[in-house]
């Protein structure tokens, strides 16, 4: 069975909400913050007209202990995904989600629901052809610049900050984000901090988290932070900010190139290759999104796979180094001559984007180079930082791309310069 799609869509296994929800599907249905639920019996939907509304839903989901992507999936407007556990595409004539490898027959739908009856702006058209006129109790109405023509738009986690609020706001993540570019992890992790360096950061992070507690989905805050926090070597506390970002804005590449990445360097290659293919398939021709699934793959301890993704990134882009490098390493996995990985590195001093590096664990006393004293992770298995040590890895700095996408996010952070109202 089929549930129907239509705008910014969360859809959720129904015996995961009964096994692991407080509550079971009673209290979930009552949790729903709007009126948009529609269930099949196997498979739930509910659907939000801004993605901001959605990343707090779907937070909220995460801390009951629903697990992405396992028990619930976010679909956007473009209704593209194939995962595991989750399907969708056009099915009776609309876009629809089912469970994979299940039939989709019949199609279910809210009793509301009205085909076509809501029409998708990109943040590029909003920007450039509406204004805002007023809002009437929980909608926020639109003008069309070109036609003259309304649009509504029902929120259910609204922000209501004053023109006021929402420039000092903007002045606190402006002030912020000019503090914290220093600690970006271009090129590594940070050395130690100086008193004055120290008192900077936190300065900076003390900003972005003032206007955070405003406005708790801004994703290129959310971005910031997340990077900051793995420049300075908290993993986890930068994945779960870049998580968040992509949870936020799952349409928007660089935040979900990065928490692939930071997935890699925690070692959870499953959740990245999951993240990874999405990418892919939403971006096919970007090669250095294909590069970096070649690169979870083989962390995931896949590495036929992975020689596969990367090769196609060469066919995008034959002669990128970094690429290249990746090719070499699977190709000595594939042969036996190395172990395949199981998360990447960001050794100091590393120089981003030139090359591999085959850190195989050392010896150490007593034991031999294949030593069992740290164990492998297990399929979907999060290792925790003190057991990655002799684990073996990649120097890589986070990702093929590092550099070239840690600046290119630093320049579309800088652009976005709005809070939503």
């Amino acid at each position: 069975m089929a549930v129907v799609l239509e705008a910014h869509d969360v859809v959720i296994r129904v015996d995961a909400v009964e096994a692991d929800y407080p509550g079971g599907m009673p209290a979930f249905r009552k949790a729903v913050p709007n009126t948009t639920f529609c269930s099949d019996g196997r498979i739930g939907r509910v659907s939000f007209m801004v993605d901001g509304d959605r990343a707090m839903f779907l937070h909220t989901l995460a801390q009951t202990g629903l697990r992405m992507h396992i028990d619930f999936e976010a679909v956007g407007p473009d209704a593209v995904l194939q995962s595991e556990r989750f399907t969708s595409g056009r099915y009776g004539g609309v876009p629809a989600a089912w469970l994979t490898d299940e039939d989709p027959e019949p199609l279910v739908a809210p009793l509301q629901y009205r085909p076509h009856s809501v029409t998708h702006f990109s943040a590029d058209e909003i920007e450039q052809h509406l204004e805002y006129v007023e809002t009437r109790g929980a909608v926020e109405v639109y003008r069309d610049r070109r036609t003259g023509q309304h649009h509504y738009v029902a929120r259910t986690q609204r922000q209501d900050l004053s023109p006021e609020d929402a420039e000092r706001l903007e002045r606190l993540r402006m002030d912020g984000v000019k503090l914290l570019q220093p600690f970006l992890p271009l090129d590594g992790p940070r050395a130690r901090l100086g008193f004055f360096e120290r008192r900077k950061l936190e300065k900076g992070l003390k900003k972005l988290h003032e206007a955070l507690e405003a406005v708790p989905d801004h994703g290129p805050s959310l971005w910031f932070v997340g990077m900051v926090q793995r420049g300075l070597g908290e993993h986890d506390v930068a994945l779960d900010f870049l998580a968040r970002a992509h949870a936020a804005e799952p349409g928007q590449k660089d935040f979900g190139r990065e928490y692939a990445a930071q997935l890699m360097i925690v070692g959870d290659g499953t959740a990245a290759v999951e993240v990874s293919r999405r990418l892919c398939d939403r971006f096919p021709d970007d090669a250095g999104l294909r590069s970096n699934l070649g690169l979870a793959l083989i962390i995931a301890q896949q590495p036929e796979a992975a020689a596969a993704e990367v090769h196609g990134a060469l066919q995008l882009e034959p002669n990128d180094p970094v690429t290249r490098a990746l090719e070499r390493m699977i190709t000595k996995v594939l042969a036996g001559r190395r172990a395949a990985p199981h998360r990447t590195a960001c050794p100091a001093g590393h120089e981003p984007g030139l090359a591999l590096q085959d850190q195989r664990a050392r010896p150490q006393s007593g034991h031999s180079s294949t030593s069992s004293a740290t164990s492998a992770p297990q399929p979907g298995q999060r290792p925790s930082a003190s057991s990655l040590g002799a684990s073996a890895s990649i120097g890589l700095p986070c990702t093929t791309r590092s550099r070239r996408s840690a600046q290119s996010d630093l320049r579309m952070a800088s652009r976005i310069s709005r809070f939503p109202r």
